[in-house]
């Protein structure tokens, strides 16, 4: 009876084991695919538009934030003074909140807006996001908003271009260089590590940290606002860490690593 109860207790003891590390391995299988599906998730919330992720809790700033795009798009950008109506993005309600109650909803998320905005598109160095400005008053028996230059004459980046041509000229220059550096990476190796390596010695070796401000024998100063761009970085060869950074971030972009 003693042998036949240790038998049954080895195998009682045997089976449990099989059973757990079956149930372990089957832990692990299903961990491993939540991860992937996590990670594919996290890969599609970062890299082109990560800060667009971070306005997630303001509805309007969201807005703000995919207008400016589709301006961008559309190339409205461009002459730096394109103004666009409201309207058709912010109900009455909300605008009476913020015109008639002294409401900060809108302006706090047109601020968010733009930081992202700012952030996640290098590629539109010659437009100063913080110049856009909000118009709004009543009008006709409505309230009314626009989005534009405010009491600036035009969103430019100073000291960069001053027109559309100009803007669609740099625009060209700039996206050429951008994929010239990612195809280049490309050559140089298929693995991403060495590939964000490859960009980061390119940007590195190639580029003189440039202050922007040239004084001359006769004490005239002239300014160069590219250096705080991506394209001071990429076409120029000159740029500050902003400047650098940034441009990092378009060949990264274009190589489509976040």
């Amino acid at each position: 009876m003693k042998t036949t109860s240790k038998l049954t207790s080895r195998l009682t003891v045997f089976v449990l084991a099989i059973a757990l590390a079956v149930s372990a391995v089957f832990a692990c299988f299903v961990f491993a695919e939540h991860n992937a599906a996590f990670a594919d998730e996290e890969q599609r919330n970062i890299g082109r538009t990560y800060y667009y992720d971070e306005l997630k809790n303001s509805d309007i700033a969201q807005k703000f934030y995919n207008l400016m795009g589709e301006i961008a798009e559309d190339g409205k950008f461009n002459d730096g003074i394109y103004e666009h109506d409201l309207s058709d993005m912010l109900t009455q309600a909300e605008l009476k909140d913020c015109i008639g109650n002294s409401s900060s909803r809108i302006p706090v998320a047109l601020a968010a807006a733009r930081d992202a905005f700012f952030m996640d598109h290098p590629d539109l160095f010659y437009i100063d996001v913080y110049k856009l400005s909000l118009t709004y008053g009543f009008r006709d028996g409505n309230y009314y908003a626009s989005l534009g230059t405010g009491r600036v004459d035009n969103y430019y980046t100073d000291y960069t271009v001053t027109s559309a041509a100009q803007a669609v000229t740099a625009e060209a220059a700039f996206k050429k260089a951008a994929d010239d550096m990612a195809a280049a990476a490309r050559s140089e190796s298929a693995d991403v590590v060495e590939q964000i390596r490859y960009v980061n010695n390119e940007i590195a070796e190639n580029v003189v940290y440039d202050y922007g401000a040239y004084e001359d024998k006769h004490n005239n100063i002239a300014y160069n606002g590219y250096v705080n761009t991506a394209y001071g970085a990429l076409v120029e060869k000159k740029a500050l860490c902003g400047g650098s950074s940034q441009a990092s971030k378009s060949v990264l972009d274009s190589l489509g690593i976040p």
